[in-house]
């Protein structure tokens, strides 16, 4: 059973692991092979936060490249939480932080007031990396974000990122700093849903409206 349904969307560069997340968020195995998200892609799952209230998160895992940014725009709609993930070992993936908070603000169409958002380090399993985490806790500070560094291959703070993100909103919530809409549901019904169970869509179409 959960209290409240929360819409987040994970966002970045192309290969940044953002699938890895969703994945191994839900217990699904790490695949070796890269696979490139094709449009969007659809999770969720039932959290239980620290004073023990259950939300269910519907989480929308998207594509990076260009050429379906016009599906992804879509689907910011009505999301109260945005994920965005780098990869600590690619420069290009951290410099392009700014303009997919940029995008996020805009299509969502919420000041960062009422946005719960997080600056994701994914990848640090590896030796090699090139963004130092001091830089990226900057980065994350002037952009009005936390911060925190996950591994999906070893699902180190997989967990911890999303107990963050829900945690935020939920304080948002019961401080009445956010307004209840479309991007945050009252369960009326008391549905119940096990929590591990993950399902998955996948539109692979520019003409896919939400």
């Amino acid at each position: 059973m959960f209290k409240y349904i929360f819409k987040l969307i994970i966002i970045g560069n192309n290969s940044v692991g953002k699938s890895s997340i969703v994945k191994a968020f839900n217990g699904d195995y790490f695949d070796h092979q890269y696979h490139s998200t094709i449009g969007i892609d659809f999770a969720s799952k039932i959290l239980t936060l620290s004073d023990d209230t259950p939300v269910k998160l519907q989480i929308w895992d998207t594509a990076g490249t260009e050429r379906f940014r016009c599906i992804v725009r879509n689907y910011y709609r009505d999301c109260i939480g945005g994920i965005i993930v780098f990869d600590i070992t690619s420069r290009t993936s951290f410099e392009n932080v700014k303009p997919w908070y940029d995008d996020l603000l805009k299509y969502t169409n919420k000041n960062p007031g009422e946005l719960t958002s997080v600056l994701v380090g994914n990848k640090n399993d590896l030796d090699n990396r090139v963004v130092s985490e001091t830089e990226a806790n900057t980065l994350a500070s002037d952009l009005g974000m936390s911060y925190i560094e996950t591994s999906a291959k070893l699902n180190t703070n997989i967990t911890n990122l999303f107990h963050l993100v829900s945690d935020n909103i939920y304080n948002k919530i019961i401080n009445d700093d956010i307004e209840m809409d479309d991007s945050i549901m009252i369960n009326r019904f008391n549905i119940a849903e096990s929590t591990s169970t993950s399902r998955f869509r996948k539109f692979a179409s520019c003409c896919v409206i939400s």
